[in-house]
């Protein structure tokens, strides 16, 4: 399989060739578009990817066939961009017009429907609601166990997206199971080397580090640490979660030096691929400031 640099590439060329053979104002060419911004997406690179997703609205907009399912799709690209540059605000009228449109289009009981409320919770957990968030995402998990079983991969997903809001609620107890589940049916479904499976690892490691059981969560961090290195790349922001994780971890277990390195490494990522303002630069540079005390505290 190519690698994700290798698939860019290919990507761009093919979009240059639809490019001379239908010209911009057509579906196809606002497809291969579409395909493009998804893998920036996939490599981390929303800054690059930004101006694409947009562009590819516009020229949809001036389409008259097939809008709906498209503009869905683009809508949603264009949220997941703003949500990698730490725009909470300009995602969600994406997201909203994204499952308006999939609302009339397929219905409410549709496991894509389901796709787009859980887009939402995420949406409203990272701008701070997590009530909100809990709604749209108890709705998506009735829909999947309804439409697609309880072990299919998009139940097992929103399963795991349950557990990490549970996390952040501090209602820890309701999370365990749930965070068990998602990394047993990740194993099972997406196979061990995926980066979805790393993150179900990564989420159960911070409910033993919420739970204070920072050596429990090590193995888990250094294992999600190698999936998402070879899978997305060292340079990448959910690479960078999993080690700023990680340091949080050895500083939990007295190991100052080393949580220092590990943090080091997450900020400059996040630093180079979000920006100095980024929430996950910005706590990372805290955490950063607090371990270089405990590490080297004043004589």
């Amino acid at each position: 399989m190519a690698s994700l640099s290798e698939q860019l590439a290919q990507a761009q060329a093919a979009l240059e060739q639809e490019r001379t053979r239908v010209g911009e104002r057509h579906a196809r060419y606002v497809l291969r578009l579409n395909k493009l911004v998804y893998l920036h997406i996939l490599a981390g690179q929303a800054e690059l990817a930004l101006p694409l997703a947009q562009q590819a609205l516009e020229l949809d907009a001036a389409l008259e066939a097939g809008g709906g399912a498209r503009r869905a799709t683009l809508l949603n690209n264009l949220a997941v961009v703003h949500r990698q540059l730490g725009q909470p605000r300009e995602a969600l009228p994406c997201y909203q017009e994204a499952l308006d449109l999939d609302r009339k289009r397929l219905g409410e009981t549709h496991p894509q429907y389901a796709t787009h409320l859980n887009n939402l919770a995420g949406l409203h957990q990272e701008m701070g609601l997590p009530e909100e968030a809990l709604a749209f995402m108890t709705q998506a998990l009735e829909i999947d166990r309804a439409s697609l079983g309880e072990g299919h991969p998009q139940t097992a997903t929103h399963l795991n997206n349950l557990a990490a809001l549970y996390l952040q609620l501090g209602r820890l107890a309701e999370a365990l199971p749930l965070c068990e589940r998602a990394v047993a049916l990740g194993e099972k479904a997406l196979g061990e080397t995926h980066p979805k499976f790393a993150t179900r690892l990564n989420n159960l490691a911070q409910l033993h580090l919420e739970q204070g059981r920072p050596a429990q969560a090590q193995p888990l961090l250094e294992r999600a640490l190698a999936i998402q290195r070879a899978a997305l790349g060292a340079e990448h922001p959910e690479t960078a979660v999993v080690l700023s994780n990680l340091a949080r971890a050895h500083l939990r277990q007295g190991r100052g030096p080393e949580a220092v390195s590990l943090a080091l490494q997450a900020h400059a990522i996040f630093e180079r691929h979000l920006g100095a303002s980024h929430p996950n630069t910005l706590s990372t540079a805290r955490f950063l400031e607090r371990a270089k005390a405990l590490a080297h505290p004043a004589a």
